[in-house]
């Protein structure tokens, strides 16, 4: 993962409204929200175009990056991946890891269809961060600690009212067009060039 050191230094916390996981610094001059889902394949080629991008430019504070995690695909699909693997990305933020977790889940993501972030599946790509894996992260993991953050987040998802599923984006607040454009989400120089463009109007 070309990103790996770039997100072992990024910071991580919770944003104000207590659901949403912030990536970056506050100082940073656009904020770019993503709506995503650990189990949906189009957010997995999203994360794999554009993660090394956003990963520098939250890094060089030219972005605030806000993650709200939704979890509908396990109404559709068999087993709970989505719960679990959400779950997870929650212990991992509580527990000092969650930008290069985050990333690995997607690049590690089973097929959709299929049913495989297992609990244990999910501490075996742990283990690839360092420092993360201990009893208390895998206690969160395996008794679901944050199963109600996870069905919190998730409302903040259906709240937020997004056009275009996941992945789907507000710049600044403002929802983005995807279907305008879709260069967003496989040019890495697009979405750059988009999201310096939105912070030099403010």
């Amino acid at each position: 993962m070309p990103q790996r050191q770039v997100l072992l230094g990024l910071p991580a916390a919770l944003g104000r409204d207590g659901t949403a996981v912030e990536v970056g610094y506050r100082d940073a001059p656009a904020t770019l929200t993503l709506f995503e889902d650990y189990r949906c394949s189009t957010t997995r080629g999203f994360e794999t175009a554009q993660g090394a991008t956003l990963a520098d430019m939250a890094a060089r504070h030219q972005v605030l990056i806000r993650y709200v995690l939704e979890s509908s695909l396990d109404q559709r699909l068999p087993g709970p991946g989505a719960l679990l693997a959400t779950n997870a990305a929650r212990a991992a933020l509580a527990h000092g890891g969650f930008p290069l977790y985050h990333a690995l889940l997607f690049a590690n993501q089973p097929p959709e269809y299929s049913d495989g972030f297992t609990e244990e599946r999910l501490l075996e790509i742990a283990s690839a961060v360092p420092g993360l894996r201990g009893n208390a992260f895998d206690g969160d993991v395996h008794s679901l600690a944050y199963r109600d953050w996870v069905a919190q987040a998730q409302q903040a998802y259906t709240n937020a009212g997004v056009h275009f599923g996941t992945p789907s984006m507000l710049l600044n607040g403002s929802e983005v067009d995807l279907g305008t454009h879709p260069e967003l989400l496989t040019r890495p120089e697009a979405l750059q060039s988009f999201i310096r463009g939105a912070a030099e109007q403010d």
